[in-house]
């Protein structure tokens, strides 16, 4: 199971733009005469990851059989 986990893991951590627009913003100030497209690869592939993420995240927690039915609490 780990090797199929392992497989799937990239799908599943597609949407996490905070991160993304954070690391952008660091490496934007970081490097000036980049930063505008620093900035714009990464809002262009933000918007494009949070479009297609949960469905792919869904996914890969589906073909690693973790995305299971909700219960109730007891």
């Amino acid at each position: 199971a780990e090797k199929l986990h392992a497989r799937w893991l990239g799908w599943a951590l597609m949407p996490q733009a905070g991160v993304a627009l954070g690391m952008a913003i660091v490496a934007a100030n970081q490097f000036p005469a980049n930063g505008q497209t620093i900035l714009a690869v990464t809002v262009g592939a933000t918007v494009i990851f949070e479009l297609f993420g949960p469905f792919l995240t869904m996914l890969a927690l589906s073909k690693v059989g973790e995305a299971g039915q909700i219960s109730a609490p007891k």
